[in-house]
């Protein structure tokens, strides 16, 4: 199994495994996903098992923190120790910086409690812990999890920026609002 830079060829399978594996809420379009690839400020990553893609990552980072922003094991992979392959191997590859990611918040009034509380398990089994940081974005709750460090709003904002653009970065300050 390898982690690697997604190849032009992996783009249709990336992007069919992006467009199902996300809520439509949650989703920049492809294409300016793409464009900020492309002029290198975030990196579509993908999984493969003997060359066949099974999965996809886009990350960015910002000084020593690595945001894990999109994360997907295709379907038909799941449940075959594929995702927490893949986290180790992304581990590997960022050396000593650290590793973010959000997750949907688990509250009990969630349509999905389920689904959040077997994907905030996967991560605590992989070694996440919860960070002090909850917020607001695209109308849902989430909480950060990391490979141990904290981070704060100002820190989420800068790279979430690298991945949805400066326009967007700008929205971020007035709609990335931590929760009380």
């Amino acid at each position: 199994m390898e982690l690697i830079n997604t190849p032009k060829e992996h783009i249709p399978v990336f992007r069919e495994l992006y467009g199902y594996a996300f809520p439509k809420n949650e989703q920049m379009p492809f294409d300016a996903l793409l464009r900020r690839k492309e002029k290198g400020y975030l990196e579509f990553l993908s999984l493969t098992d003997d060359n066949e893609f099974i999965g996809m990552m886009v990350v960015a980072s910002h000084n020593d923190k690595v945001l894990l922003n999109y994360f997907a094991i295709d379907e038909k992979c799941r449940g075959g120790g594929y995702g927490s392959r893949a986290l180790g191997l992304l581990k590997e590859r960022i050396g000593d910086k650290h590793l973010f990611l959000d997750i949907e918040l688990v509250t009990s009034d969630a349509p999905n409690l389920e689904q959040r509380e077997r994907r905030k398990a996967f991560y605590m089994r992989n070694g996440f812990v919860q960070t002090s940081l909850r917020f607001r974005m695209f109308g849902e709750r989430f909480e950060m999890l990391s490979d141990g460090q904290d981070i704060d709003i100002r820190t989420l904002r800068v790279m979430l920026t690298k991945i949805f653009g400066k326009l967007a970065g700008l929205v971020l300050r007035f709609v990335l609002r931590p929760l009380k």
